[in-house]
């Protein structure tokens, strides 16, 4: 990937347009971070599963 200085970006795009970039990438991360907080909660429960399968559930309290 090809680096860019701010000033050579700046001259290419409309300020609307690096907004909108902006916004994209802001939506983006809210889902990427959302995927892995559920990724996250799936690991718990399975492990709370395996542990209540497999007689380790007076670990758990």
């Amino acid at each position: 990937m090809k680096t860019v200085r701010a000033d050579e970006f700046a001259s290419r795009h409309s300020e609307d347009s690096i907004r909108s970039m902006a916004a994209r990438s802001d939506e983006q991360m809210s889902f990427l971070l959302s995927t892995i907080d559920q990724i996250d909660e799936v690991k718990f429960v399975d492990t709370l599963l395996i542990y209540r399968v497999f007689g380790f559930s007076d670990w758990i309290r």
